[in-house]
């Protein structure tokens, strides 16, 4: 039982047909979810990436060595359509290190950021970044989506992706840890303008 509520599915025995399957299959949970929530410490969101910090993405992280690449960016700039999906919610937190992580030069960085402010007009996305001089009240351990309002009266499950496998937490009181971890680093969290302010300074950096 324990082994059904917190399950680890290899990339490589999953998706033998490459990352753009695994790109359809997260879709697939994202459309599920009223509402999906994401910390991310060290990258940006793949919802909120341009299609050319993606392809970089992609290339530093594809440690099976699938290629097909610009398939994969495809695929991901599709999954970007539920953003703008009526009835869908989502929540992103950022640290400020997943914005300044270096995955490409610096007009592909600028972009990335710039793509963020744009995506902060959106009245069904909420977007924080966690700034470096933020006093931590946790350990963030590592970045992790929570979906929640699921049909069926499904309960909320929490994935984590790892460089080997996906992680999928469905126990309910693991799950409540990871709610928990989001309460304490949305206490650190820049919204708006400041979260704004923060972005185009690292633009400028």
């Amino acid at each position: 039982a324990e082994a059904a509520l917190n399950e680890v599915d290899s990339w490589r025995t999953r998706y033998d047909s490459g990352l753009s399957a695994m790109q359809r299959d997260i879709g697939t949970l994202e459309a599920a979810a009223g509402i999906s929530r994401h910390f991310q410490p060290a990258i940006v969101p793949g919802l909120l990436q341009t299609a050319e910090y993606a392809r970089r993405v992609f290339e530093i992280t594809d440690v099976r060595s699938w290629g097909e690449h610009a398939d994969a960016v495809a695929a991901r700039l599709d999954r970007q359509q539920i953003l703008y999906q009526p009835g869908k919610r989502f929540e992103f937190l950022l640290a400020e290190a997943a914005v300044r992580l270096r995955v490409g030069p610096p007009h592909v960085m600028r972009g990335q950021a710039d793509r963020i402010i744009s995506l902060m007009s959106l009245d069904n996305l909420d977007i924080g970044v966690v700034p470096l001089e933020a006093e931590a009240e946790i350990v963030p351990w590592c970045g992790f989506h929570l979906y929640d309002e699921l049909p069926d009266g499904q309960e909320p499950f929490v994935t984590i992706e790892m460089p080997h496998a996906r992680l999928t937490v469905s126990d309910p009181g693991d799950v409540a840890i990871y709610q928990q971890q989001l309460d304490a680093i949305r206490h650190a969290t820049l919204h708006g303008q400041d979260a704004r302010r923060l972005l185009g300074d690292i633009t400028r950096s």
